[in-house]
């Protein structure tokens, strides 16, 4: 393993560290704005976030409602397949945390 990826793995697992977490914030902003790239970036950035921890997971849990309203968009497959990729990880996630 080089040393960006260790560094890459530090920086992920204190992402969430705090509740007002930076990344948590600047996520659930792009993720409810109305610019379409930036959407898609916000959903981007929640699908890496789930994957760190229990803690992310749920400070992201405001972003269900944008995620969701992201697949009624109908002109965007890349904005339906962005959103369900954040959406299902949390939940799969916990499903194995569970077992």
């Amino acid at each position: 393993m080089d040393s960006h990826s260790s560094s890459s793995d530090a920086n992920r697992s204190t992402a969430c560290d705090s509740p007002s977490s930076s990344a948590v914030r600047r996520a659930l902003e792009l993720i409810q704005s109305d610019d379409h790239d930036l959407k898609l970036q916000g959903a981007q950035e929640i699908r890496r976030l789930t994957k760190t921890s229990q803690r992310c997971r749920r400070q992201l849990s405001d972003s269900v409602g944008p995620l969701v309203s992201m697949l009624r968009v109908h002109d965007s497959p890349d904005s339906h397949e962005t959103a369900l990729l954040a959406l299902l990880k949390p939940r799969r996630q916990g499903r194995d945390e569970q077992n």
